[in-house]
C-alpha cells in the first residue's frame, strides 16, 4: 500500500474503504487528505483507465489550438529590447523624479516605442491579410 501523503493512518484509510466496499486498501495507489480526513481514494486500475481514456481523447480529438493569434511574437527579440529600452528610461525618471532631462528622455522613448510597435502590427496585419 503507497500513500501520497503521510497523514493517512492504516486506520482511516481501512476505514474509508469500509465506506466503499469496491475498494480494498491494498490496491490504493494515491490517497489525497484534508484535515486528517481521507477524500479520495486512487486505486492503480481506475488511474490505468484513467490514462487510457485521456490517450485515446487525445489521439482521437486532438489539443485545442489557439483560436485568436495575437500580432505579437512574445519571443521577439526586437519587441523585448525597445520594452526593456522604454522601461529602464521610466525606472531611471523614477529614480531621480525631479531631472527634466530624464523625463523628456523617456516620454521621447515611449512615442518612439509606440510608434515602432504601431508599425510591427500594421505591418502583420498587411501579411496577414
Amino acid at each position: 500500500m503507497k500513500k501520497a501523503l503521510d497523514c493517512v493512518s492504516d486506520y482511516q484509510l481501512e476505514s474509508a474503504c469500509k465506506d466503499a466496499p469496491c475498494i480494498a486498501p491494498s490496491t490504493v495507489t494515491k490517497v489525497f487528505c484534508c484535515f486528517s480526513r481521507v477524500i479520495i481514494i486512487i486505486t492503480a486500475e481506475r488511474e490505468a483507465v484513467s490514462n487510457v481514456l485521456q490517450q485515446a481523447a487525445s489521439d482521437f480529438l486532438g489539443f485545442c489550438s489557439r483560436k485568436h493569434r495575437h500580432w505579437f511574437d512574445d519571443n521577439c527579440i526586437g519587441i523585448r529590447e525597445l520594452l526593456k529600452a522604454r522601461n529602464d528610461a521610466y525606472t531611471a525618471k523614477l529614480q531621480n523624479p525631479s531631472s527634466v532631462s530624464l523625463h523628456q528622455e523617456w516620454k521621447a522613448l515611449r512615442s518612439s516605442v509606440q510608434e515602432e510597435l504601431r508599425q510591427m502590427e500594421n505591418t502583420w496585419w498587411l501579411s496577414t491579410a
